[in-house]
């Protein structure tokens, strides 16, 4: 990505047009990416789509730690396994940090779901597919960081079900 000479030292300041035109770029193949195979990535993309149209310089190094992390682990992949349907759980994780207005610096609500071997619905340890994820901005204001996670755990929760019932036909 370049940035021009000595631009790093002003974290702060609003990127020049050339710099913003490559930063939205990216902003959404990483976002592309996160939503296809590296969830790792999403909330960080999500994060960064909503500076827009304001990013700043700071934004844009946050973006570049981002792409080179990607590259350093571009060989993980998702696994998808193989097992009984009637030996499954549905298993769903949900988090939400921050408090705002939904239009800026709103809270950041994320969840993953997906199933695994029924034996970690005892304390067992066994595999894990995941089905889907998303990481996004909470769309309502949120005065509290219960609201948001309650905001956060009812999307994770809709999704689940949804999984659930294209996993049962």
């Amino acid at each position: 990505l370049p940035l021009a000479k000595g631009r790093a030292s002003a974290p702060l300041s609003l990127l020049n047009s050339s710099e913003f035109v490559h930063f939205r770029h990216m902003v959404y193949k990483v976002n592309w990416v996160g939503g296809q195979s590296r969830p790792e990535v999403t909330g960080t993309a999500s994060i960064l789509a909503g500076t827009l149209p304001e990013a700043t310089v700071g934004d844009y190094l946050v973006l570049v730690k981002a792409c080179k992390h990607l590259r350093a682990t571009a060989s993980p992949f998702l696994t998808i396994w193989k097992m009984n349907l009637s030996d499954i759980a549905h298993l769903t994780f949900s988090d939400c940090g921050g408090v705002g207005s939904a239009s800026k610096n709103g809270a950041q609500g994320s969840w993953i779901t997906g199933v695994a071997d029924r034996s970690v619905a005892f304390g067992g340890k066994g595999k894990f597919s995941p089905m889907s994820w998303k990481s996004s901005k909470i769309k309502r204001a949120v005065s509290s960081t219960i609201a948001g996670e309650t905001f956060s755990l009812s999307a994770c929760l809709a999704e689940a079900e949804w999984v659930a019932l294209l996993i049962q036909d």
